[in-house]
């Protein structure tokens, strides 16, 4: 926890970083965030990382160093990056929004190419294997956010150049930071995006992220195995007039997830028969509120914030409604949850 390092060092020498650059000013390199990209490249199965005060800013500033580029998006990622992107297509940049099915037909040579592994929050499974060979024949560049799988489900360096994760949700795990991290092997360029940006990480938010980091794998475990319990169980209520989870057969990339994933994950969104918000309001164990990846379960409808992003127009184009209803899956007993859910849907 240091703003500026002793440099040169008593020896006259310079103090060089892990990654070869000068160590004067935690705005550039800090070790403890050293640490904390060392540990994610190695999940990711990179050889840098470039951690960042948010997600968004991750996304934010790799957006901006492409500027040359044609950004290609999935419109059905988050929708503050796709807002993002729209908001930089209005400044100038090159930029097209696609949806899961058509990604693969906008994708241009020389350009970006940007979407989920898992998208938030219609949790759709694009085919990563057919995009990867599309970009690599095109000489596009292929990014994937990996946050909702995490390198425990999806080894994104099989499939991308570059890889993204918000810290905030599974990495750390218990929603008291927020972070975001690029995982890649050739990172110089974004390195000093980030360095005059002023986008990098705190220390202690990558401490409190390398603590989180150390249950990740039994974490997530056990978000998969709960979330799929209740999906299934969802499928069966009266008020519930649909489930969407990867990991159901009636899921529209089933057969997909299958294939790429190794745990569907521990989101679920599903459509009910009633008022969104009366649902929400009669909630006792599950939270409010609009992040996901905790150890404790978490709901929201995702019209809400989605139309703070996204016009009207893409909004609907995306399949968002007020009927969705996202669950975060947290660690707790299923059998809670399902008390929970059950209660909850009997009174709208």
């Amino acid at each position: 926890m240091t703003a500026t390092f002793q440099n040169p060092l008593p020896s006259g020498k310079p103090n060089i970083s892990r990654r070869g650059k000068e160590l004067k000013y935690s705005r550039e390199e800090n070790p403890t965030v050293e640490e904390l990209e060392r540990i994610v490249a190695s999940l990711d199965g990179y050889d840098d990382c470039l951690a960042f005060n948010s997600g968004m800013a991750s996304i934010s500033t790799l957006f901006l160093s492409r500027y040359r580029k044609r950004i290609v998006v999935n419109l059905d990622s988050y929708s503050a990056t796709v807002g993002l992107a729209l908001r930089l297509k209005a400044m100038g940049f090159d930029i097209e929004i696609c949806s899961t099915d058509h990604l693969g037909e906008c994708i241009k040579p020389g350009s970006l190419v940007f979407t989920e592994s898992i998208t938030n929050p219609l949790l759709r499974v694009p085919d990563l294997e057919m995009l990867r060979d599309s970009c690599i024949d095109k000489g596009a560049e292929f990014i994937i956010d990996n946050t909702s799988a995490t390198p425990v489900l999806l080894k994104p360096s099989l499939f991308s150049d570059l890889s993204i994760q918000s810290a905030t949700k599974y990495l750390s795990g218990t929603n008291d930071t927020v972070g975001g991290v690029v995982s890649g092997n050739e990172l110089s360029e974004l390195w000093e995006w980030r360095r005059v940006l002023g986008s990098i990480l705190d220390p202690f938010r990558a401490f409190l992220i390398i603590r989180g980091v150390k249950t990740l794998e039994l974490r997530m475990r056990r978000h998969c195995e709960t979330a799929l319990t209740l999906a299934r169980w969802l499928q069966d209520h009266p008020k519930v007039k649909e489930v969407i989870y990867p990991g159901l057969e009636t899921h529209k990339d089933h057969q997909i997830a299958k294939r790429l994933l190794k745990g569907f994950g521990g989101i679920i969104s599903f459509r009910i028969n009633g008022d969104a918000r009366k649902f929400l309001m009669n909630l006792r164990k599950i939270k409010r509120a609009t992040s996901f990846g905790a150890s404790i379960s978490l709901a929201s409808i995702p019209h809400g914030s989605a139309s703070s992003n996204l016009t009207e127009d893409l909004i609907k184009a995306s399949g968002i409604d007020g009927s969705l209803i996202r669950l975060s899956v947290g660690l707790e007993d299923p059998e809670i949850l399902i008390e929970d859910l059950d209660s909850s849907l009997k009174g709208i």
